[in-house]
């Protein structure tokens, strides 16, 4: 099975097998596992663990509607790629087959009603940020966003991967290009 190969899996919701994101590959390469009816947005530069990154967002028709590619500036492989509200099968199932969690991060990102956190597993280069609504909600925990880098360890991700703090909303859509 090529590395690759394994981001079908995650596109079908099955994060175990996950081992983190190989070198080399490039926004081109993720472009092509996500199929014909992803839609690109050109690169736009953002700041993040304070470096610079071009991160090109792709659309798709069906979840993950949102992958956004970080890019560091001066280079031309990915070092992290984001999945915006991604399918992942059995959520309470999958959770302990992933095993404890390298870090659990607060106050990264924002949900209307629940309690984000981000549970990290450094050595497997995976993140999800799961809302978890407050009582006495019913409602079950539900995954906003799952992040995808090299394996690596928790220090590092703190310092090279984590996006820090996003407390507020994003409440204004970006503008049409």
């Amino acid at each position: 099975m090529t590395a690759l190969s394994l981001l079908e899996e995650i596109l079908r919701g099955d994060l175990v097998g996950w081992r983190g994101l190989p070198s080399g590959v490039t926004p081109e390469a993720i472009r092509a596992e996500l199929g014909p009816a992803a839609g690109t947005r050109p690169p736009g530069e953002a700041i993040r663990a304070s470096r610079r990154f071009l991160v090109t967002v792709m659309t798709r028709p069906e979840p993950p509607k949102s992958v956004s590619v970080w890019v560091e500036a001066g280079r031309t492989d990915v070092a992290i790629v984001e999945l915006d509200e991604p399918f992942v099968e059995d959520l309470e199932g999958t959770l302990p087959r992933l095993g404890s969690p390298d870090l659990v991060l607060t106050d990264r990102r924002f949900a209307l009603g629940a309690q984000v956190r981000v549970h990290v597993w450094s050595r497997r280069g995976l993140g999800l940020s799961i809302a978890e609504p407050f009582e006495p909600d019913p409602a079950p925990r539900r995954v906003l966003n799952l992040e995808l880098f090299a394996a690596t360890t928790p220090e590092s991700y703190l310092t090279a991967v984590d996006r820090g703090a996003e407390l507020l909303p994003k409440t204004h859509p970006e503008p049409a290009r």
